[in-house]
């Protein structure tokens, strides 16, 4: 019978995340409180907590060194003991036998270090809520507490609740589940796998909820080519042709179609210029940045037939007192409506 073994670790955040990391000893047997070996260099670490690996498993000790290592010369002794008399106390069965990391433990260190990425902006913040969500429903459909638990069942049967229940019932959804969860479990040093004939293999991507490939084609009747066709004219006929085969003809998409030509924002574009020439300058940057600004609502006053003057001092004597939801009804078109509206109720002539 093997000598068991419980092998020191510290749980401490890296760069890239959560990581289980050997402790450094001294010359003498003693651990060396808070520093860690990473890729054979030692670090501190002052974060996380001391684990024993010990069959497969991870036996929580500590956020103390010194207790750490008492804790697994302790488990070695009593190991030992019952080694060399071919007996196992009892009493210290259940101490012996691995506890293991829980799965709620391993979801906020994976959480952590996804959160220490979208600090650092190498993931984007809908990736660390996306991930929050997946773990809470697997967790709740699980019904595990650690992760030496988890089987390949529980991947399969979960990913096959969330079609169950999704709102849109897509394959697309399982196998993004399935994917996300899987990977969880890879970043905590846990490998599904699956039996293929005498081997056993890990579980990948290929063992994720097929989705089905969508082959219908769309085909539209000679009397909606005819209507495309005509609502086309003036534009380059491989445009057209693009347009028909990306959006297909819909009464939306031909109601908005329009000439190629931009015929309304170029006349107002002359008025700029000619404004221009007639100033000369407009004193500076600053100006010249208002003065773009305000070539927007005179030139849509222009359009609704708006005296920009009147619409501007209205406008600027009331935007103080304008509520965020009221902003809308002082567009120049809709202010023309609401004054004229405003009008009529006082006096006839006006209606």
């Amino acid at each position: 019978m093997a000598t068991p073994k419980f092998t020191l670790y510290k749980h401490v955040k890296l760069d890239y995340g959560w990581r289980y990391c050997k402790a450094a000893w001294h010359t003498n047997g003693k651990v060396k409180p808070n520093i860690v070996l990473v890729k054979g260099i030692e670090e501190t670490h002052r974060e996380g907590a001391y684990y024993l690996s010990h069959n497969n498993a991870w036996i929580p000790v500590g956020d103390d060194a010194l207790n750490a290592s008492k804790e697994r010369l302790k488990r070695l002794n009593t190991a030992e003991y019952h080694r060399l008399h071919g007996t196992t106390d009892p009493s210290q069965e259940k101490a012996l036998q691995p506890v293991g990391i829980t799965l709620q433990m391993a979801t906020d260190a994976y959480l952590e270090g996804i959160a220490g990425r979208v600090a650092s902006r190498n993931r984007r913040k809908g990736t660390l809520q996306l991930a929050k969500t997946t773990l809470k429903k697997f967790s709740a459909h699980a019904k595990v507490e650690y992760l030496s638990e988890i089987k390949v069942a529980h991947l399969d049967n979960y990913a096959a609740w969330c079609i169950t229940t999704g709102r849109t019932h897509s394959p697309q959804t399982g196998r993004n589940e399935f994917l996300r969860v899987n990977q969880f479990l890879k970043s905590c040093g846990i490998v599904l796998t699956k039996r293929d004939g005498d081997k056993l293999v890990p579980v990948g991507m290929k063992d994720a909820p097929k989705v089905p490939q969508r082959t219908g084609v769309i085909t539209n009747s000679s009397e909606e080519l005819e209507k495309f066709f005509a609502a086309c004219v003036g534009f380059k006929q491989s445009l057209a042709f693009q347009i028909f085969q990306r959006a297909g003809l819909r009464e939306m998409e031909l109601a908005t179609l329009r000439p190629e030509d931009n015929n309304v924002s170029e006349r107002e574009m002359k008025r700029v210029v000619f404004n221009r020439k007639n100033s000369l300058f407009v004193g500076n940057p600053r100006g010249g940045r208002t003065a773009a600004i305000l070539a927007s609502p005179t030139s849509t006053c222009r359009k609704h037939d708006v005296d920009p003057q009147l619409y501007l001092t209205r406008l600027l004597a009331n935007l103080s007192q304008v509520r965020k939801s009221e902003l809308p009804n002082w567009l120049p078109d809709r202010w023309k409506q609401l004054l004229a509206a405003r009008l009529s109720s006082w006096h006839p002539h006006f209606a």
